[in-house]
């Protein structure tokens, strides 16, 4: 049987932390590791503690502090695994960052072949004795699941060096691509002000749009949607866990027709020209794909097992440029709390949508407290959030305030926004805070690379 963890590796990473005086490294550890990468015992009982205590607000310590703690000084094995000996405790204190990468990267290793245990442990569980109908799925979900746990892990795991491992030349060829626009890296908003703000979301980005119950999420949802595809010629996936594809269809058919929502759902009183310019109206949704080589998916799962791994290993092969899942809650839990759903799936469509090189758009509920509901976790996995307060005054006028809260790659900003519910349409008008020019000039006695 394979080994499934390093007790060592474990060991020297988690007193690096501990020990280090480079945040650069401690951070690295704490980032790019998480309790689920460790199989021992101490390992998981150290990596759980140290969250619990950053999480807090408190400091880790050195070694010999983080032993001494209530909850690892209650067992000796534990006590002694962090500990260990004054020469490894300044061993792991010198580490580098290579040497800290090369430790994450074993380590993932390990946790790597675990999964692949574990999902033959369940797979030959189901499958013992006769095979039932019901068992097939259970049989495909295990593999899912293992097949989005393995998933670019095992690939090549991209460094870029500069300094003494890079020649010149090199350097200069990544300065240079790096300065060179390329407009299709960035997607549109799909709304027209936030649109010039930020000149669309970057690919590989997760954004996170928030609202009060009824307050227009699906609305705002569908509007971006619709631009994107009409506007922009972006291949667009709706992922609709809460409306079936009828009802999305007649929402985009009143945005294009401007005939109010309400008439399309009670069509019998359409009149004779109001039918003929919804039928223009689906006509020209149709056929505008045709012309310009663009798509607009709508999904309704209705697998009560869905989750974002059958997210990405199903919309993998099909590259699209926006994928919309409307929304996070929506999801099968597996059993975990809302809270630590919302953190977990979060970070794994953002992870997606890195792999898939195109923009995820999550939308999750505002509580009362205008916070997102069942925790801000998601928050630290998302790339942009835009919200909206949606009280009587808004829902009487139409009047709103977008607010664009987090801008990883651009500036926060408040939009105003008119919402016309009854046509299902979104107009967006000024942006309260503009970008300033960013050009400063760059002294220095080195090389300057011309990025013209």
């Amino acid at each position: 049987m394979a080994k499934l963890y390093s007790n060592k590796i474990e060991q020297m990473l988690l007193v690096c932390a501990l020990e280090t005086r480079s945040p650069r490294i401690r951070s690295s550890i704490l980032t790019n590791t998480d309790e689920e990468d460790y199989g021992s015992e101490y390992g998981k009982l150290g990596r759980k503690r140290m969250n619990t205590l950053l999480s807090a607000g408190k400091s880790l310590g050195t070694a010999i502090d983080f032993a001494e703690d209530a909850a690892i000084s209650s067992s000796k094995g534990a006590m002694a695994f962090f500990q260990t000996t004054e020469k490894r405790r300044k061993e792991a204190g010198k580490f580098n960052l290579t040497r800290v990468e090369q430790l994450i990267n074993q380590l993932k290793t390990y946790r790597q072949v675990r999964t692949i245990y574990r999902v033959q442990h369940d797979v030959n569980s189901i499958t013992e004795g006769n095979v039932e109908e019901l068992d097939i799925e259970k049989v495909r979900n295990a593999w899912e699941g293992g097949l989005s746990g393995l998933q670019g892990t095992f690939d090549k795991q991209p460094l870029l060096h500069f300094g003494n491992r890079q020649s010149d030349d090199e350097a200069k060829r990544v300065f240079q691509d790096l300065m060179e626009y390329k407009p299709t890296q960035f997607v549109s908003t799909g709304l027209e002000a936030l649109d010039k703000h930020l000149h669309g979301f970057e690919r590989g980005n997760l954004v996170t749009v928030s609202a009060p119950s009824s307050g227009g999420k699906s609305t705002m949802a569908t509007v971006m949607s619709i631009n994107q595809y009409m506007k922009s010629n972006h291949n667009v996936c709706y992922v609709s866990l809460e409306m079936k594809e009828n009802e999305l269809l007649r929402r985009i058919v009143s945005n294009i027709s401007r005939i109010p929502h309400d008439s399309i759902r009670f069509s019998k009183y359409l009149t004779k020209e109001e039918r003929k310019i919804t039928g223009k109206a689906f006509s020209k949704w149709h056929s505008h794909g045709k012309n310009n080589e663009c798509c607009y998916t709508i999904w309704n799962p209705n697998d009560t097992s869905f989750t974002p791994q059958k997210v990405e290993t199903s919309l993998a092969p099909l590259m699209y440029d926006v994928v919309i899942i409307d929304y996070i809650t929506l999801f099968d839990s597996k059993g975990m709390d809302t809270w630590k759903m919302q953190m977990e799936y979060s970070r794994y469509l953002s992870l997606v949508a890195k792999r898939l090189n195109c923009v995820i758009v999550l939308l999750s509920q505002l509580s009362d407290d205008e916070r997102i509901k069942y925790g801000r976790a998601i928050l630290e996995n998302t790339d942009y959030w835009l919200w909206w307060p949606y009280g009587e005054e808004e829902e009487e006028t139409g009047n709103v305030e977008l607010r664009l809260a987090k801008a990883r790659h651009g500036r926060r900003a408040r939009i105003q926004a008119k919402f016309m519910l009854d046509i299902m349409s979104i107009e967006t008008a000024t942006v309260a805070m503009k970008n300033t020019n960013a050009g400063r000039a760059l002294k220095a006695d080195s090389k300057v690379w011309s990025n013209a």
